[in-house]
């Protein structure tokens, strides 16, 4: 039997648009995308429109710059859109880089999956930021365990450590640039990707996507944006911390 597919593309700064989903899903869909940004992205829905052959959603603000006070934001919506259309039946099949222009990001492919419904996997997202930082967004791992991790598979260690938003997004400053590396740093900084995912996994969660979702900073580090990890209940986890959403 064929299965039905469909895309969600991030454009500009600010919108993202809806492409292939069939006619008779439309509306829920819709209404799925935009219940998942009202719960996530605080500032809202700017207007709503047909463009081409899509349905699009202009964002206030700008997600898709992933910067200063937008940055954490920004990752809360990408996870709270791939979480509530999972809840109805559309699971992420990969993320895809298909343009090749400077700002360009990722497009999300999605396939419907009635079993998904059932399940109501819960999702948190890792975010990579400038050269040393990492971010663990609504996650439900200790912090002490994070931290055991990080110093085994990172041998400089861990320079700062706070939160970054209360309940929400516990950051890491690592000594050294692991997201920058050269000789033995290169090799480490995958090693810590592996032991992170170990740790994950213990936890009942996998990698369940890496999506470049910003444009990055602009000018002479446009280049140096790097994705965010969405990581997937592998079981149902309804013992564990559920996913909270800013208002």
């Amino acid at each position: 039997m064929s299965k039905l597919h469909a895309a969600v593309s991030l454009n500009e700064s600010d919108k993202l648009r809806l492409i292939g989903f069939p006619p008779d899903y439309y509306p829920v869909v819709q209404q799925t995308v935009r219940n998942a940004i009202q719960q996530s992205w605080s500032r809202g829905i700017q207007r709503e429109q047909v463009y081409s052959e899509s349905y699009g959603f202009k964002l206030n603000g700008n997600p898709w710059h992933g910067q200063g006070n937008e940055a954490i934001p920004s990752r809360l919506l990408l996870c709270s859109l791939i979480q509530h259309l999972s809840h109805i039946g559309w699971r992420l099949l990969t993320s895809t880089d298909i343009q090749g222009k400077v700002y360009d990001k990722d497009t999300l492919l999605f396939v419907y999956d009635p079993s998904e419904i059932a399940e109501k996997h819960q999702f948190f997202t890792v975010s990579f930021n400038e050269s040393d930082k990492l971010r663990f967004i609504n996650c439900p791992i200790p912090i002490d365990a994070l931290q055991q991790t990080i110093v085994a598979g990172w041998p400089s260690g861990i320079q700062d450590e706070h939160w970054k938003l209360d309940g929400i997004c516990y950051q890491f400053k690592l000594r050294g640039n692991p997201w920058f590396a050269n000789g033995d740093e290169a090799v480490f900084s995958r090693l810590l990707l592996v032991k992170l995912l170990d740790l994950i996994s213990q936890y009942g969660y996998e990698l369940h996507a890496s999506v470049d979702i910003s444009i990055g900073a602009g000018g002479q580090h446009a280049s140096r944006d790097k994705d965010t990890w969405v990581m997937k209940s592998a079981r149902r986890t309804a013992a564990i911390k559920p996913v909270d959403f800013l208002q």
